[in-house]
């Protein structure tokens, strides 16, 4: 009647451990909680790899540990801020045949060169493709664009496939964002689904590169 908790009884011991603590200060917390793990797919590989990357990326580590203390780290975000990049840097590129281009932007890092040189990225065209770029953009700036990091990186690490994946990327875009960029053109719309989970999945490879590794 006074309170909703889903567990009645923990909802009540928190309540009075609230009030012995906080209120009345008459002693430290004494409840024990679960706090879920960050990206804990990501973080259990990481420590079977020891691989200091990753472990500073779902926070089991600090990237600076005599540094000022700063906010934990959201991978899932991290990831989009990767295909945020990779996305910049196939728009910056002008293509001249199927397999030679130049970069438009001085300031691409050679990693993200070399991975659009290597991979499947220099086969879009994106010169003739604004809407396609345009709701790419649109998708990964929104304000909860994790959801389309965690879409990627949390079911790669399971072994997830393209189409998995594409599955729960179209389900965010549609359902969590409310967007429908290209209503009756399926195969646009499915072009956009496939484009953005494979900038997504070279984001993750170039995020956590051990990772992906082990699990090859």
């Amino acid at each position: 009647k006074y309170f909703q908790a889903d567990e009645i009884w923990n909802g009540l011991q928190l309540l009075r451990e609230y009030q012995d603590v906080v209120v009345d200060q008459k002693r430290g917390w004494s409840v024990p909680i679960a706090i879920d793990a960050s990206s804990s797919g990501c973080q259990l590989l990481g420590g079977i790899l020891r691989d200091q990357t990753t472990l500073v990326s779902t926070n089991v580590l600090l990237e600076d540990p005599d540094g000022p203390e700063c906010a934990p780290i959201d991978a899932y975000r991290v990831v989009v801020g990767r295909a945020q990049e990779l996305l910049r840097a196939l728009c910056s590129l002008s293509f001249t045949s199927e397999d030679k281009f130049t970069s438009l932007d001085p300031d691409l890092t050679s990693e993200l060169t070399a991975t659009v040189r290597k991979q499947w990225l220099v086969k879009l065209r994106f010169d003739n493709q604004p809407e396609l770029v345009n709701a790419l953009t649109q998708i990964l700036d929104h304000p909860k664009n994790r959801k389309i990091g965690k879409a990627a990186l949390m079911t790669l690490v399971y072994g997830a496939k393209h189409s998995s994946i594409a599955a729960k990327v179209r389900t965010v875009i549609k359902d969590d964002f409310g967007f429908d960029f290209f209503p009756g053109d399926f195969k646009r719309s499915e072009r956009l689904v496939n484009d953005l989970t494979s900038i997504l999945d070279h984001a993750v490879n170039l995020k956590f590169p051990a990772v992906m590794k082990s699990l090859q």
